[in-house]
């Protein structure tokens, strides 16, 4: 029997989102330097290490997809973003309660699921909104990660094994290509 997050044996539920997924570092993890020309390139997509201007993060709803070394540096910061395709804006509208202080909910143009959770060296991909399995996603990642100190826990050129408490989420591991929540709490 597959249970997903709370125990639930509905299909649909359990299908909504895939599982957290441990994404190997950037191999190219790094501060950039601020109004410096450069188009980066990051081991996954969205980004969940890899270059970055220290100190920059954006907060709340963003109206505007977010630039990938911001993206990163929020990340570092302990943030989640939730990335939403564009061409769906009313996910956009059903996630935006969620953003606060730590979660930031925003757009994307090039997106391989409907929307995209991410937390420093992790993420997790969803077909549909699932609140509850987001709430879960922010539980365990937000604040987790956060600057380079604590970046020598993962590696580098291996599959990574999990770091991350466990959950009634399912977990996995990425290749090398590759509790509850509320909103006061974000």
């Amino acid at each position: 029997m597959t249970v997903g997050c709370s125990g639930s044996t509905d299909p649909a539920r359990i299908a909504s989102c895939g599982p957290i997924v441990t994404e190997l570092l950037d191999p190219n993890e790094g501060h950039v330097l601020a109004g410096v020309a450069m188009n980066p390139t990051y081991r996954n997509d969205p980004p969940t290490s890899g270059p970055h201007i220290g100190g920059l993060f954006v907060t709340g709803v963003q109206a505007e997809p977010v630039p990938k070394v911001t993206q990163v540096s929020t990340l570092e910061a302990g943030a989640v973003i939730i990335q939403f395709r564009s061409d769906r804006p009313d996910i956009g509208a059903e996630l935006a309660p969620s953003a606060g202080a730590r979660v930031v909910v925003a757009p994307a143009t090039a997106l391989d699921a409907a929307m995209i959770a991410t937390g420093w060296a992790t993420s997790m991909r969803c077909d549909r909104v699932d609140l509850a399995r987001l709430d879960d996603f922010i539980a365990v990642v937000a604040g987790r990660y956060v600057g380079h100190g604590s970046t020598t826990t993962l590696p580098t050129s291996s599959p990574p094994t999990s770091t991350l408490p466990t959950s009634t989420l399912p977990t996995a591991t990425a290749g090398p290509t590759g509790p509850s929540s509320t909103v006061a709490d974000r």
